[in-house]
C-alpha cells in the first residue's frame, strides 16, 4: 500500500540539487519506510544491530505511523495510529526520533542519490575539532561524484520554532570537510504532523564563518559500516531449507524482502 509524504524544499544551492527547492508529494510503499527504519545509521556504542535492535526500530516506526497491509492501491496520506494519543510526552520523544531518521533516510536516497547514511558519532575519533553533542548533525551520507553531505534529522509533532530550526541548521552546518573534501550541502530534515497527515522540510542552510568540523574515513570501512546490520540480521537467522545448493532463510520480523544491499 504507497503513502503519501508532501515534502517542501528550500536553500538548495545551484551546485547541488537546486531544481529540487520548491514543494513536492513523494510515496514509499510500507516495505521502504520499514526497511529504512531498521538501516537508518547505526547505534552511537555498543554492537552492531541485533534483532533485538531492529525488532525496537519497526516497532517504533509501526508505532509512530498507521501502515496497515492489504492490496488497496490508492495512496493515503501517513497519520499516527490510535495508539499514539495513548503515549506520553517522552516517548513521543523517542518515537518520533526513530520516525526523523527514517524519512530522513528515505529522503535521502530519494532525492539526494545518497543510498547509505552514517551516524557522525560513529566517527567521533576521527574528528579534526572538538564539538559537543547538539552542536554537530546526527549524519554524514556519500552522494553520486563522491559528494558529500550533512545531513541533522528532526522528528517533532509540530513545525519548527524560530529557535529549534536555527539549532538544527547550525548543527546541520558544522561538518565542512570529509576526506579533505568539501561538504556539498548541510541539509535539515524536519517531519512534523500537520493537517491531518506527516510532512517533511527539506532545508540547506547558508554557511557562516564559524568554528568547522572535518573527519578523516575509510570508505571501504564505512561500507563494511553500512552493511553489518543487515550481516548480523542474516546471521541470527536460521536456514528453512535449501533450493540446490543455495540455502534458503527465514529471517527474523519477516524482513528479508524490506531490506535490499544498495
Amino acid at each position: 500500500m504507497p503513502f503519501k509524504l508532501p515534502v517542501r524544499i528550500t536553500g538548495f544551492k545551484a551546485t547541488f540539487r537546486g531544481s529540487l527547492n520548491g514543494s513536492r508529494t513523494e510515496s514509499f510503499s510500507t516495505a521502504a519506510i520499514i526497511r529504512a527504519s531498521l538501516i537508518a545509521g547505526h547505534p552511537e556504542d555498543g554492537p552492531a544491530l541485533d534483532p533485538l535492535i531492529t525488532a525496537w526500530r519497526e516497532a517504533c516506526v509501526r508505532l509512530a505511523l498507521h501502515l496497515p497491509t492489504g492490496p488497496n492501491r490508492q495512496t493515503h496520506a501517513l497519520v499516527h495510529p490510535k495508539a499514539w494519543k495513548n503515549l506520553e510526552p517522552s516517548e513521543k520523544g523517542g518515537v518520533n526520533n526513530i520516525l526523523g531518521n527514517t524519512v530522513t533516510k528515505l529522503l535521502s536516497e530519494r532525492l539526494l542519490s545518497a543510498p547509505r547514511m552514517w551516524f557522525l558519532d560513529l566517527y567521533r575519533a576521527e574528528y579534526k575539532a572538538i564539538v559537543r553533542r547538539g552542536q554537530r548533525p546526527d549524519f554524514f551520507a556519500r552522494a553520486r561524484g563522491n559528494r558529500w553531505l550533512a545531513l541533522e534529522a528532526k522528528g517533532r509533532v509540530n513545525t519548527p520554532n524560530v529557535n529549534s530550526l536555527g539549532l538544527a541548521k547550525s548543527q546541520a552546518r558544522a561538518l565542512r570537510r570529509v576526506n579533505g573534501n568539501q561538504v556539498v550541502a548541510h541539509i535539515v530534515c524536519w517531519t512534523m504532523a500537520r493537517a491531518g497527515g506527516l510532512e517533511a522540510r527539506l532545508h540547506d542552510p547558508e554557511i557562516r564563518a564559524k568554528q568547522e568540523l572535518s573527519i578523516v574515513v575509510d570508505y571501504n570501512q564505512l561500507l563494511r559500516d553500512y552493511y553489518e546490520p543487515i550481516q548480523a540480521i542474516i546471521a541470527a537467522s536460521t536456514p528453512s531449507g535449501s533450493i540446490g545448493n543455495i540455502n534458503s532463510f527465514a529471517l527474523t520480523l519477516a524482513i528479508f524482502p524490506l531490506v535490499c544491499i544498495r
